[in-house]
């Protein structure tokens, strides 16, 4: 009996250490993840503006930024966006052809639709000086497009954290919202990372890829971003490096921090209690021996 609850013990144990590493480390034979992509047919995709044949316009801001008036400017097709490090190299590079769509209630309580592209000119700042994580901004209007990236816990993968939106009703596009000059700020649901990519390495995708964005009760929002090509903590060069092609259909990643900790956490609770068994039983039979010899 004592000998199988030992057993059990050291089960346990060995479960816990191999869940903890098996968060550590993905499985190499899994799909590589990618954002979820929605074809929306030829409705959607119609919204989206035609490419410039005579190239990608190219839109950037040294950093610091400061803040500047925005100018009103054509809608143009697929733009490459820079943002440049404290010491002038290029930190985080952004191509693509982006519409975002709101949704909500107007006035006479019917579901409105309206798009919004992104501008070829936008102002550009944020901050890359940290390892791990960085921002990128972009202005236009009352508009501010926050991209947070974040990089897997090691280092070998970097992903956008969350994507977030913040305008203001008093804008044109939303003249039939009922409550006019009010601030939003809609994002990514908490925890879900898109694009998981190697570090030094550039995410692509000619598809179509769809982000949904909350936080609001009557207004709700989507990205669609078009030929995308996007790639931050670059150390190396001021272009693009490698291409990441996206998968289709596969799943969007999933912060593994948390799983991590618990299987961390049930690794050392086991070894915490089969030492102290060890310890029990060492005393318990020292006592019997000492008893046998008086």
């Amino acid at each position: 009996m004592e000998h199988a609850e030992a057993c059990l013990l050291l089960l346990l144990f060995a479960i816990g250490v191999a869940v903890a590493q098996q968060r550590v480390a993905p499985s190499p034979s899994e799909p590589t993840p990618t954002a979820k992509q929605q074809s929306n047919g030829s409705d959607k995709v119609s919204f989206f503006r035609s490419q410039n044949q005579k190239g990608d316009p190219i839109r950037s801001t040294a950093y610091p930024v400061a803040a500047s008036t925005p100018t009103a400017t054509p809608e143009g097709g697929t733009a490459l966006y820079k943002q440049y490090a404290k010491d002038g190299s290029v930190c985080t590079l952004i191509r693509t052809d982006a519409l975002l769509t709101f949704s909500y209630v107007d006035k006479i309580k019917e579901k409105t639709e309206t798009d919004v592209y992104l501008p070829n000119e936008v102002t550009v700042s944020g901050h890359c000086h940290l390892e791990d994580s960085s921002l990128l901004t972009m202005r236009w209007k009352s508009y501010i497009l926050n991209w947070f990236f974040m990089k897997t816990p090691g280092g070998e993968r970097w992903y956008l954290d969350k994507m977030e939106v913040k305008f203001n009703t008093s804008e044109k596009k939303f003249e039939h919202y009922p409550k006019p000059g009010r601030a939003v700020k809609l994002s990514t649901p908490a925890k879900v990372g898109l694009f998981p990519t190697p570090v030094g390495k550039a995410y692509e995708c000619i598809e179509e890829e769809t982000i949904q964005l909350e936080g609001s009760k009557d207004i709700s929002a989507s990205i669609l971003l078009r030929d995308l090509k996007i790639q931050p903590f670059i150390f190396k060069g001021d272009d693009f490096g490698p291409e990441f092609i996206c998968q289709p259909g596969a799943k969007s990643f999933r912060d593994e921090r948390a799983p991590l900790a618990v299987g961390t956490t049930l690794a050392v609770v086991t070894l915490l209690t089969v030492s102290g068994y060890g310890v029990y039983r060492y005393i318990k039979i020292k006592k019997v021996q000492y008893d046998n010899v008086e």
